[in-house]
């Protein structure tokens, strides 16, 4: 199959594809201040500042550095959405190969890292990794499997902003929990989960910029993003339940206000044609 791939800059850009761009920029600065520019003093002050409490200052910073080197997950969602934007014959079908691709790469790695043990003394990540992940898969298998089914199986729109969902609102919910989080939910917090679902909602509320009605469905895959990071139904690793249930919210929500039709049969509310249609990225 020939694949005939060339860069076309549309007449107009989306709104989603600038706000896209805005979070994009945003990660890159994000990313090398706290790295590379900004001193641990100047951030340790910055985080007093704003009220976080002396004892939690420390915890919360170690959880910024983890979360920095996870925000890097954010390119594969927004060049997801370049390549379908700005080169003309790519489509969800390619993106598909390419996650998969990645997802089983990640893989071999990964295994690499738990079963090889001069790979495990010696893996780059493995200072930020979570005690329980020094010897098992890593958080990054679970995202890349949330990754590959959200790109494999719900439009492109929908896969991304649940990715988004999953990358910055699973962060808002950690740093929020540990700097302010006072009202215990299990072992999160009420305070953190609000943060989640507000920047979750607001993600959604923008990239469906263009969609009548879009805070319905958006309000719903919000809600159930905080709820699956809140609960982790099943045990299994957020980082893949996240993206999936989200994917579902949404798919459901925008099939409701695509049809505005009382519907009875399960199947329906999967109907990817018509949601496709409705949400389309190109």
């Amino acid at each position: 199959m020939a694949m005939d791939f060339t860069f076309e800059f549309p007449s107009q850009l989306r709104y989603s594809t600038v706000f896209l761009l805005f979070i994009l920029t945003a990660f890159v600065v994000w990313f090398l201040g706290f790295l590379f520019v900004w001193p641990r003093e100047m951030v340790t002050k910055a985080l007093g500042n704003v009220g976080v409490a002396i004892k939690r200052i420390r915890r919360t910073v170690q959880e910024m550095e983890r979360k920095t080197f996870h925000l890097a997950g954010l390119l594969l969602p927004i060049n997801y959405h370049l390549l379908l934007t700005f080169v003309r014959g790519f489509t969800q079908y390619h993106g598909i190969i390419i996650i998969t691709l990645l997802t089983w790469l990640w893989f071999v790695v990964d295994l690499s890292r738990v079963y090889i043990p001069v790979v495990n003394r010696n893996f780059p990540l493995q200072k930020i990794a979570r005690p329980n992940e020094l010897h098992s898969l890593s958080g990054v298998s679970f995202f890349m499997i949330g990754n590959w089914l959200a790109i494999v199986f719900f439009p492109p729109r929908i896969a991304i902003c649940a990715l988004l969902f999953m990358i910055l609102g699973d962060m808002s919910a950690a740093l929020f929990g540990i700097s302010f989080g006072n009202i215990k939910i299990g072992k999160k917090s009420l305070e953190g989960t609000t943060a989640m679902f507000v920047v979750c909602f607001f993600i959604g509320f923008n990239v469906f910029y263009d969609i009548h009605m879009r805070e319905y469905p958006v309000f719903l895959g919000a809600l159930v993003a905080a709820v699956v990071e809140l609960y982790e139904p099943f045990g299994i690793n957020d980082n893949l339940t996240i993206p999936f249930f989200s994917c579902l919210a949404l798919q459901f929500g925008f099939h409701r206000i695509s049809t505005c039709v009382r519907q009875y049969g399960w199947r329906e509310f999967l109907d990817y044609s018509i949601v496709e249609t409705l949400v389309q990225e190109t």
